[in-house]
């Protein structure tokens, strides 16, 4: 036995003189020991001896009076003792005095009730020692866990706890930063705990009555139903439960997720509840639900406001401009239209600024909306140009635009928006420059099929801004400086409305400028491509009449050469630039020489040394141009008389900028002349055009005097009414109708005399015969006799949206409403007519 107790470190024999206990009373003590040391032997003791010395753990053994029997390495060292300095039947407090001698705890702390010996029971003197934790000098922690065996013996085993205590106790500080704590029930023992963190969120009367009523006890009435509910669902089902709930008082939120601890039956053995104060997050909610429902109605009281005082302030503006225009159309004399001439200048000026105001609230009120329809982007340049130019001609500036052919025009955005920030830059542009030309020059870059970026540059050769004045010119009532609105007026608000319109497409507005000369603002958005939209690769559809068209391009501005020479090659034309009138001699006579002389001359009016018109006068006192038809191209609106401008080989004035579709249709029409004269059957010689340039449209209109040669048309129309509109618009054209009044007549009318006609008015309801049948008749006697289909007009009072399909369904060509306006009724007229001559040519 004693070598046992030896093997085990026990040192029991071998210090039994410095335990100073006589041999009787160490003797009881072996005995009492012998059952716990009874399992230990032989090889046992060994592998006993190996895994106690391996572990950090301390193992100690006492005996009923808490006399050490047994006390391993790491027990030793945690009490900073060395293991020789025990003795089988040292006390408690003999271990107690060699501590606090060896300063390894406090003897305040060995002291307490909690480490002290007592009594086991009334009626067992036997001591015990209760679990704990020891606080050790070197700051570290120790648990003590005690267990009294059925032998009698106590084991304590001890270990350093320090870590995890420091990990437990950042954990409650976290909980407690956060505003959390956590709670945990036990279904066995029906008992709950509640972490440290959480008495600091919730009253101490309220810790109270979860102790003794539970948690539903401290939750709002009114959310004690979700409570339940969540619980119910997740005893049943679910792993984890959340849901929000007011205290009792109704002045505190909280956050709570609930998770389960089951047995391997399904069993629910605990609750876990992670709890969150969120009342300073609710009630941020609140207040800011509440600060919105009054930005809201603050926001619709603008709306209404600013939709009162616009119709409040336009309707007597509306008033003073309409009367102020009606009184100029009256006999007065020159100082009366000179005070109504101010009247109308600073009424317009005025409903600018309103304008610019209104809009500017609109943006800051969040009432600015945007409203995507399809458009023409190209269309819609041309017509913001044509706007504009008069205002620039009036100036000596050239308003340039270059939209190349081949880049994508149809998109799908808020067109009347992004006019209103074009037509702003290049108002600007034209206010701020005095000499030069102002350059619109669009460039898409596609992103898919269906979305691409739209960059829009506009720039100018003007007065430029100032490096230290451009950052500031976007800000509302900016300008360059203040002498800027003296000598140009302005409310500053255009470029800030403008950049703002940009930023609610999705894009920009930026300015780049050198101070005298010039800038150049560009609009960068982001806009979907209408992939809806019909695309035809020409203007007119099928025509290939200027394919190998050889033309000369005279213009002193190179961005002009450069535009018109993309604009012909997209139309398969071959060209040559020269930029004056010494290269253009040149060329002509170079041409001439080489046998393959020009087709067409498009020559510009304004040029430095010699003008357009002058030079084709020398031109044609030179013999140099022959039946080459000029195409003069201007600024100016007015510049001489037709009569003059034919005298010298012009045959068209156009003012600059001019459409593309318009451009082309020129072309045809100079191609097409005398293709109609020796085609049209009646043989009359087409007059030449009246050239007054207020007689010049989007589209060519060839208007002979009264009384001269005509085109006949083909009229089915059943209203006399409507008969007598149609001749009174086209009296004064190169059109002459010839009606019907059913379509059954013009069916018969067209196959009787095909070759009469150039081309046919349909309406559409008509007794007898109605024009969808009529069209279907003529179609089939075309076909019939291999004849070139003639041009269809549909005039009718149908509007509807698919009116216009069934009339293109039926063989129709194109689509007129009533009531018809004349201009639009010539341009259709010009461009079918055209369009059948060069058909029966290419037959």
């Amino acid at each position: 036995m004693l070598s046992q107790l030896n093997a085990l470190g026990c040192n029991y024999g071998t210090n039994m003189a410095d335990t100073q206990a006589p041999a009787s009373e160490q003797t009881i003590i072996a005995h009492k020991s012998v059952d716990f040391f009874r399992i230990v032997t032989g090889k046992e003791v060994d592998f006993f001896q190996l895994l106690d010395e391996a572990l950090d753990v301390g193992i100690s053994i006492l005996d009923q009076q808490l006399n050490f029997l047994y006390v391993n390495k790491y027990a030793a060292k945690t009490m900073g003792l060395d293991k020789s300095e025990f003795s089988v039947g040292q006390s408690m407090a003999d271990v107690h005095h060699l501590m606090i001698k060896n300063k390894v705890t406090s003897a305040e702390y060995l002291g307490n009730g909690e480490l002290s010996a007592m009594p086991e029971s009334d009626g067992d003197q036997s001591l015990k020692l209760a679990s704990g934790f020891i606080p050790m000098l070197d700051g570290t922690t120790h648990k003590i866990t005690r267990k009294r065996t059925k032998h009698g013996l106590t084991i304590s085993i001890n270990h350093d706890v320090t870590q995890l205590m420091h990990k437990e106790e950042m954990l409650e500080r976290s909980l407690e930063l956060g505003k959390s704590g956590y709670w945990i029930y036990d279904f066995a023992e029906k008992k709950i705990e509640l972490s440290p963190s959480l008495h600091t969120i919730i009253t101490k009367d309220e810790v109270r009555a979860i102790y003794a009523n539970g948690v539903i006890s401290i939750i709002h009435p009114e959310d004690r139903n979700a409570f339940k509910l969540s619980l119910g669902e997740m005893r049943k089902s679910g792993d984890v439960a959340a849901f929000t709930y007011r205290n009792i008082a109704g002045d505190k939120w909280y956050r709570t997720t609930i998770s389960s601890e089951r047995s391997q039956a399904g069993k629910l053995l605990r609750l876990r509840a992670f709890v969150t104060d969120i009342t300073k997050e609710t009630l941020q909610a609140i207040e800011l639900e509440e600060a919105k429902d009054v930005a809201i109605a603050a926001n619709i009281a603008k709306s209404e406001f600013l939709a009162n005082m616009s119709h409040e302030i336009r309707t007597p503006m509306n008033g003073v401009l309409g009367m102020a225009e009606l009184l100029a159309d009256t006999d007065i004399d020159d100082r009366q239209r000179e005070f109504i001439k101010v009247i109308q200048q600073s009424s317009n000026a005025l409903l600018d600024i309103i304008n610019d105001i209104l809009d500017f609230s609109k943006i800051e009120a969040g009432a600015f909306d945007l409203d995507p329809v399809p458009f023409d982007l190209r269309e819609s340049l041309d017509d913001i140009a044509k706007l504009l130019s008069v205002k620039a001609q009036e100036q000596g500036l050239e308003l340039v635009i270059n939209y190349p052919p081949d880049l994508e025009h149809l998109f799908v955005g808020d067109m009347s928006r992004l006019r209103q920030v074009i037509m702003n830059l290049v108002g600007n542009s034209i206010k701020f420059t005095e000499t030069g030309h102002i350059l619109i020059d669009v460039a898409v870059k596609k992103y898919s099929h269906n979305r691409a970026g739209l960059r829009i540059n506009i720039t100018d050769t003007g007065i430029g801004i100032k490096a230290d004045k451009q950052e500031r010119i976007f800000e509302k009532f900016t300008q360059a400086d203040n002498s800027t609105t003296r000598v140009y007026g302005g409310t500053g608000l255009g470029l800030s409305i403008s950049k703002r319109i940009s930023q609610l497409m999705g894009g920009d507005l930026t300015l780049k400028s050198t101070f005298g000369e010039g800038s150049t603002f560009t609009i960068s958005v982001p806009i979907p491509i209408d992939i809806q939209a019909e695309r035809n690769k020409a203007p007119l559809e099928g025509l290939t009449s200027l394919n190998d068209i050889k033309a000369l391009i005279v213009d002193d501005l190179e961005i002009n050469r450069t535009i018109l020479t993309q604009r012909l090659k997209a139309w398969n034309m071959t060209s040559v630039a020269v930029s004056g009138h010494r290269d253009a001699t040149e060329a002509l006579v170079t041409a001439k020489q080489e046998g393959v002389p020009f087709d067409v001359i498009l020559l510009d009016f304004l040029m430095p040394e010699m003008n357009g018109q002058q030079l084709a006068t020398q031109w044609s006192k030179q013999s140099l141009t022959g039946h080459i038809p000029i195409i003069m191209l201007s600024s100016c609106d007015k510049i001489d008389t037709a009569a003059n401008l034919k005298a010298v080989g012009i045959y068209r004035h156009l003012t600059k900028p001019v459409r593309d579709k318009h451009l082309y249709d020129v072309l045809i029409a100079t191609i097409a002349k005398k293709i109609l004269d020796e085609n049209i059957s009646n043989k009359e010689n087409m007059s030449a055009p009246d050239l007054e340039a207020d007689n010049i449209d989007a589209n060519i209109e060839t208007r002979p005097q009264r009384g001269r040669g005509k085109v006949k048309i083909l009229v089915a129309e059943d209203f006399m009414l409507n008969q007598d509109v149609i001749r009174l618009m086209l009296i004064d054209s190169n059109y002459e109708p010839v009606f019907t009044n059913n379509g059954l007549d013009s069916v018969n009318e067209f196959q009787r005399n095909p070759n009469s006609y150039a081309a046919v008015l349909m309406d559409i309801s008509m007794p007898v015969m109605d024009g969808y049948e009529a069209t279907s008749h003529i179609r089939e006697f075309e076909s019939t006799n291999g004849r070139s289909p003639i041009g269809i007009i549909a005039l009718t009072g149908h509007a509807l949206k698919n009116d216009r399909e069934n009339c293109l369904d039926s063989g129709m060509d194109d689509y007129l409403t009533k009531p018809v306006k004349k201009e639009l009724l010539i341009k259709t007229l010009d461009k079918w007519t055209q369009a059948h001559a060069l058909a029966i040519r290419s037959a």
